[in-house]
């Protein structure tokens, strides 16, 4: 779907008319037929989720999407020295309804939590082997601390306002293992293009722009984040060990970041 200027934006932000629009246009969405899975997939959600999730009632585009993630993943991995065979405990927040996650070859020590129970609910049922649980908002999880050698969240973060982010960050950290990683998405300087001249200034700047942050973790709600904010601010308590722009596969454009925790909790 093409951007709508900016102006029109702000318009709809200061009306509140963006959330039932934008409800419409998903259920307008979920009209259009599905066509043929790829070979080999498994359980397929209903047309209603794979739009809410993946924005897409294609079925071959949404197991697609599914698998090029997990191969993302695996590579950033496979950059900092590590593997996806190589962590027993991995968790995905914003799991959706098992999208990545129905495409790894295992579901013994995987786990997975939304904001949504409906999506949860699917893959409690659907999905089993998986640790399916609901979180709200704002942490915490329903974890002890160190419980996940790997957490990945894929556009989730680009779809958190700052004060959340940076919350949901710290939770993120508690729950990995000492010498963890999190891999996150991000909308980088692709979108650039589509800002207004104030919200490039602001990114030029090194600054989050965010748009209708009032829908905080829905897909209504954007931020845009330069790699160095993404780096100094989002991810200042962990190392670094990787990044790749555009590089979060099975995304729509997004920078994907690989953090590690410190191998002894400060």
């Amino acid at each position: 779907m093409p951007f709508p200027p900016p102006t029109l934006l702000r318009f709809l932000d200061r009306t509140r008319l963006a959330p039932p629009l934008f409800r419409i246009y998903q259920s307008l969405a979920s009209l259009r037929p599905s066509g043929p899975a790829p070979a080999g997939a498994g359980p397929l959600p209903p047309v209603s989720l794979r739009v809410k999730v993946a924005g897409t009632p294609l079925a071959y585009d949404y197991i697609d999407g599914g698998r090029k993630a997990v191969h993302s993943i695996d590579s950033i991995l496979r950059a900092a020295g590590s593997s996806l065979d190589t962590h027993s405990a991995i968790l995905e927040f914003g799991c959706g309804c098992g999208r990545v996650l129905s495409c790894l070859d295992r579901t013994d020590g995987i786990a997975g939590c939304d904001l949504n129970p409906d999506l949860i609910a699917w893959v409690s049922r659907h999905l089993p082997g998986i640790d399916a649980r609901l979180n709200g908002l704002e942490p915490p999880l329903p974890w002890t601390d160190g419980s996940f050698g790997l957490v990945f969240a894929l556009s989730v973060f680009t779809h958190l306002p700052e004060p959340v982010a940076l919350r949901w960050i710290a939770e993120l950290s508690r729950v990995l293992k000492p010498g963890g990683y999190l891999a996150i998405s991000t909308h980088g300087e692709h979108y650039i293009p589509v800002l207004s001249p104030a919200e490039r200034a602001a990114f030029a700047a090194g600054g989050i722009v965010e748009r209708f942050a009032g829908s905080a973790g829905s897909n209504l709600c954007n931020t845009y984040t330069p790699e160095s904010y993404v780096r100094k601010v989002l991810g200042s308590s962990l190392r670094c060990a990787a990044f790749r722009a555009r590089g979060a596969l099975g995304n729509p454009e997004q920078d994907l970041f690989l953090f590690q925790k410190p191998p002894q909790a400060c």
